[in-house]
């Protein structure tokens, strides 16, 4: 007879896998046979999530929350769907309970900032994404933080950047935005969605000249990226250095002729 455990490990195999049904089987077998299996109802909450069974899912998290109460990964994942039913200061709740568990925990952290900034408890999002920051660069080493295009850079640690910089400059602070940028670039200097956003900034900055060098910069890492390419192309035309923008929007529409990038009226001849 296969044990409750043997059975959660072959749900979660499941689970991993994307195989969603037969995972659901499995760990709804495992609650036929003890309702309160924490783990069961904590991971098929989950999934009812993600179908969209939004009552379903917290019920369960709940319950396996009350049952596995240190768990922060429970309340955070609590947080998660309570965001999804749009439950926001419950979700808060939430994950300011998974917080005081795990105060170390930038993920965590990163999810109550962006809620918070939904609700527009604006200056409270602030503190919690740049504490995010703050454990994330605690928690690279030095190896990691020097190497370009690692995981250090390309990784998950990358959003609360991308959340401060756009609280920011959404609020039209854009002194602090560009001071923000700043510190992502030290941060990221070869991540090409840090650097959009850094060029977007210095561009409503009016700072042209340093928005070119960033979105050329993406250009070098990437000479395929077609968005940098037509950011190139617009900021050249922005400060009329037609001859120098043309070559980089001929060189997006070669690469993507159907986007939306490569068809949107632009300030110059056309190719």
């Amino acid at each position: 007879m296969t044990s409750i455990f043997e059975s959660l490990q072959t749900a979660l195999q499941f689970q991993q896998a994307g195989q969603i049904e037969l995972a659901s089987k499995w760990y709804n077998d495992v609650l036929a046979v003890d309702p309160n299996q924490a783990d069961a109802l904590h991971l098929l909450g989950l999934i009812e999530s993600n179908r969209g069974n939004h009552d379903r899912a917290i019920e369960m998290i709940s319950r396996a929350s009350q049952l596995m109460p240190t768990s922060d990964i429970v309340l955070s994942n609590l947080g998660v769907v309570l965001k999804n039913a749009n439950r926001m200061d419950q979700a808060i709740e939430a994950y300011l309970k998974a917080i005081a568990l795990n105060p170390n925990s930038s993920s965590i952290r990163f999810n109550l900032g962006k809620s918070l900034k939904q609700v527009r408890r604006l200056d409270e999002a602030k503190v919690q994404f740049e504490k995010a920051i703050e454990l994330d660069r605690s928690n690279l080493s030095p190896t990691s933080a020097r190497r370009p295009m690692s995981s250090a850079t390309t990784g998950s640690n990358s959003a609360p950047w991308l959340s401060l910089m756009s609280l920011y400059s959404e609020g039209h602070h854009l002194d602090s935005a560009n001071s923000i940028a700043d510190r992502a670039f030290a941060a990221f200097p070869n991540h090409p969605e840090i650097l959009i956003n850094i060029g977007s900034i210095q561009k409503r900055c009016s700072d042209f000249e340093k928005a070119l060098v960033t979105y050329k910069r993406i250009v070098q890492i990437d000479p395929m990226h077609v968005d940098a390419l037509c950011r190139v192309a617009s900021t050249c035309f922005a400060i009329h250095r037609i001859d120098e923008g043309t070559p980089y929007l001929d060189r997006a529409r070669a690469i993507a002729p159907n986007s939306g990038s490569t068809t949107a009226p632009f300030n110059c001849p056309s190719s």
